[in-house]
This record gives C-alpha cells, sequence and structure tokens, in this order.
C-alpha cells in the first residue's frame, strides 16, 4: 500500500497521527546489493526520496483532515545471540543513520 492510500485508510479509520516508518536493510546484508539496485530499501540515498514523499502526504494529510504524519525508520542489528541485538525506532528523523553505528546491545549494557 502506498503512502497516500494508507493516509486515507487512517484518515478514514479516524486517526489523528500516523507514522509511517520503514525498514532500511544493513550493509552487512547480502541482499543490500539487491535492494539498492531495484530502489527497494530507504537506506543511504534513497533515504531522502522516502522523506520527500512522507513530507507530501505530511502537507496534503493536514490541508484534507488535519492529520498528522511522522517519519521514521526502524532500525535493526541483529545477531546470533538475542542479547547482541537491537532494534530501534527513529521517529521524526531528517537524515539516516545506518544500523552499524549503533551498538550493539552488550556494549550499550556497558555504558549505563
Amino acid at each position: 500500500m502506498g503512502f497516500r492510500r494508507t493516509v486515507d485508510h487512517f484518515d478514514q479509520a479516524g486517526f489523528d497521527v500516523v507514522a509511517i516508518t520503514d525498514h532500511p536493510v544493513n550493509g552487512d546484508n547480502p541482499f543490500r546489493k539487491l535492494t539498492d539496485r531495484f530502489r527497494l530499501s530507504v537506506g543511504g540515498k534513497r533515504f531522502k526520496i522516502y522523506i520527500s514523499h512522507i513530507m507530501k502526504e505530511t502537507e496534503r494529510a493536514q490541508d484534507r483532515c488535519g492529520m498528522s504524519i511522522i517519519s521514521g525508520i526502524e532500525i535493526k542489528k541483529n545477531s546470533y545471540s538475542s542479547g547482541e541485538s537491537i532494534h530501534l525506532l527513529l521517529i521524526g528523523i531528517k537524515r539516516f543513520v545506518p544500523a552499524d553505528k549503533f551498538p550493539t546491545a552488550k556494549r550499550q549494557r556497558g555504558l549505563k
């Protein structure tokens, strides 16, 4: 479902605020080259395009029904050990932040 249909769907359901997020494909993922080639991931160079589409729908939703749209991405850094995996929801970001910029869960615990 595209941005427009998604926004219209949630408007009809009576929502006032919707966060639109997507999963970028991490740089260490073997499918990364494939997703980049076919423009299937919101990461890196495609992030600006992704955000511009959301901003366009944000303006339309505000004008049409007063709905607020919040942009975001879901970052995940998986590991074979659940203690090392991390999943983050970044809301309202304006520039792309790759998953490899975040410490593992184990390193985060050490920062406390």
